[in-house]
């Protein structure tokens, strides 16, 4: 979008010099310059301002939730990357799992598995995936006790990936079908069903 708006006020620019310069010489180039400042602090300002509104309507957003004025339903703000992250306690263990609608199942990744007291090297991998990088292979395990928020599930059917290299746990839909979800102005709202 700033890319966009670039482009623009140097189209602007060029289209007031050459009309400017024909006409009155080096009052010209002054002309461009007032231009050039009036039309680079109008863009500052919208930008500036569309910023404001959203940042005071996530504000209110959240304030209403944290509030507990809607205390059936988290909201989970949008990371810089583009995706969404949720926090969850597995037997009072804490894990940072990125939310993915695409996956079918909940996919631990080997090192949260070894947080949780399982041994990756013990399981057997019977389980295979189609994925995006292509197909793996995990293990499949049951959770108990967790917990998002104030949510609670008593277990939850997950897998362990196969991969060791896999960084993030998934949160797929095995997870996600305990709630209804949907996502407004880049937050991500879970309501227990």
């Amino acid at each position: 979008m700033e890319f966009v708006c670039l482009l623009v006020v140097l189209a602007v620019f060029f289209f007031v010099y050459r009309q400017t310069s024909s006409r009155s010489g080096s009052g010209g180039l002054l002309s461009l310059l007032v231009w050039g400042i009036v039309i680079c602090l109008l863009a500052s300002i919208y930008n500036t301002g569309d910023k404001i509104f959203q940042n005071k309507l996530l504000g209110e957003i959240y304030e209403k939730v944290q509030s507990g004025i809607s205390n059936e339903q988290v909201g989970f703000r949008k990371a810089r990357d583009g995706h969404f992250y949720v926090d969850i306690v597995v037997s009072g263990v804490k894990l940072k799992c990125l939310v993915d609608t695409g996956a079918s199942d909940t996919v631990l990744s080997q090192k949260d598995a070894i947080r949780l007291g399982v041994d990756p090297r013990t399981l057997n991998y019977s389980k295979e995936y189609n994925t995006a990088n292509g197909k793996i292979r995990a293990a499949p395990v049951i959770l108990r006790d967790v917990y998002l928020r104030s949510y609670y599930l008593p277990y939850l059917e997950v897998s362990v990936s196969g991969v060791r290299e896999q960084e993030r746990s998934l949160l797929g839909m095995s997870f996600l079908k305990h709630f209804d979800f949907f996502i407004k102005k880049d937050v991500l709202f879970l309501l227990q069903k």
